[in-house]
């Protein structure tokens, strides 16, 4: 099946993703959300001169997509990238050369 990673925005996951999220689940559509900030002890969003950068969030980006293009059930071919509002430049940012490396 197709996959879609969500990256959050700046706010963290917020109730915005989980319409998105639900939606693309009932047409057939995994959904592989991203939380950059909890597991790395950021429980209140982005914090100004952290180092949960936007370099760090495409480097979240692209782990996701190594681990979904090997589970037997995602088509590899057929995974994008969805950000919410600073996810949305992260998005943008993993899309171009110097970070497909």
């Amino acid at each position: 099946m197709p996959a879609v990673v969500m990256v959050h925005g700046a706010a963290g996951i917020t109730m915005q993703v989980d319409p998105w999220a639900r939606e693309l689940n009932n047409i057939g559509i995994a959904v592989f959300i991203i939380d950059s900030f909890t597991g790395r002890g950021f429980k209140e969003g982005y914090v100004p001169g952290s180092k949960i950068g936007s370099l760090t969030m495409i480097v979240d980006a692209y782990r996701a997509l190594e681990l979904l293009a090997s589970h037997p059930s995602i088509d590899p071919s057929r995974i994008v990238l969805m950000g919410f509002s600073r996810g949305g430049g992260v998005a943008l940012c993993a899309s171009l050369k110097p970070h497909h490396r």
